[in-house]
């Protein structure tokens, strides 16, 4: 009876990790911005990161199942696409794919570059995402125009921050100063680097959003963010920057407490808690 016991704990035990690590949540994230929502004009903005494909597709074919189910008008990407070159034709099939029918626009991450004993073919990978469709920001900007809306959204990415890659003055080179404008960038320590009032959003990744949590605890790891005096791990901070928990795994093949994320954006100006009160409360699970 012990031994049955124990295997069933064991069972249980790697089950829920399982679920943990496979199963996305769409988490709602409201966000008040009466310049914004009037460029995008009811669009919907869903928001993915660090996918750290390596050539396996069944964790690209759920993204994309509950991306197709979602529904969102556009998808922003904030890096780690892939972890080796493998990934690189899974990753540009399946954005390729959903910028059919969707404005798909992705910056890079550290991993989508090769540094220390990583051998990554990032013009490979850039040049493989753009033959699909997608808009890649390598510090520049795109300027997207949604029908009925009276005036262009920019959006802005940077190349990755956490290798300092980055150049702002480059990607606002063509930005008029009074756009309305989102940011991409992959690690978060970014809002400390550069003034981002003039964004009426900023959306990172890189985290995992700490990918293994202690209950009571916090975060075993997050991925170090270059010269940041922040902690970030993951969700809103100071109503504007956004961290996103990402879709794939580092390290450790495993996640705790900390499922992969699909972020929707409710926009709203005026009424904006009228809206809110009709979206459903909380996250939900793929």
């Amino acid at each position: 009876m012990k031994i049955f016991l124990v295997i069933l704990l064991l069972l249980e035990s790697a089950y829920f990790l399982w679920t943990e690590t496979t199963s996305i949540e769409v988490s709602l994230q409201a966000v008040g911005n009466p310049a914004l929502a009037n460029v995008l004009h009811n669009a919907r903005v869903a928001q993915v990161s660090d996918f750290h494909f390596s050539g396996d597709s069944r964790r690209a074919q759920k993204l994309e199942a509950t991306l197709l189910r979602l529904n969102p008008d556009i998808i922003l990407v904030t890096g780690d696409l892939i972890s080796d070159n493998g990934g690189i034709d899974t990753c540009a099939q399946l954005l390729g794919r959903l910028a059919r029918h969707k404005i798909v626009i992705t910056a890079l991450g550290n991993n989508d570059h090769p540094y220390g004993s990583k051998v990554i073919d990032t013009r490979l990978l850039v040049d493989s995402l753009r033959r699909n469709g997608v808009y890649v920001l390598v510090n520049q900007a795109a300027i997207i125009n949604i029908d009925g809306a009276p005036a262009p959204l920019y959006v802005v990415g940077l190349d990755d921050n956490f290798l300092m890659l980055d150049d702002y003055f480059a990607a606002m080179e063509n930005v008029p100063p009074d756009a309305t404008k989102i940011l991409l960038a992959h690690a978060p320590n970014i809002v400390e680097k550069i003034n981002t009032r003039y964004f009426s959003l900023v959306l990172c990744g890189h985290t995992h959003g700490g990918q293994l949590i202690v209950p009571f605890a916090g975060a075993i790891y997050t991925n170090p963010t270059f010269k940041a005096k922040r902690k970030f791990v993951s969700g809103l901070y100071d109503g504007k920057l956004y961290v996103n928990r990402g879709i794939g795994t580092a390290i450790i093949p495993l996640r705790l407490f900390c499922r992969p994320e699909i972020t929707l954006f409710p926009i709203c100006g005026e009424g904006c808690q009228e809206i809110l009160k009709d979206e459903s409360q909380g996250g939900e699970q793929e």
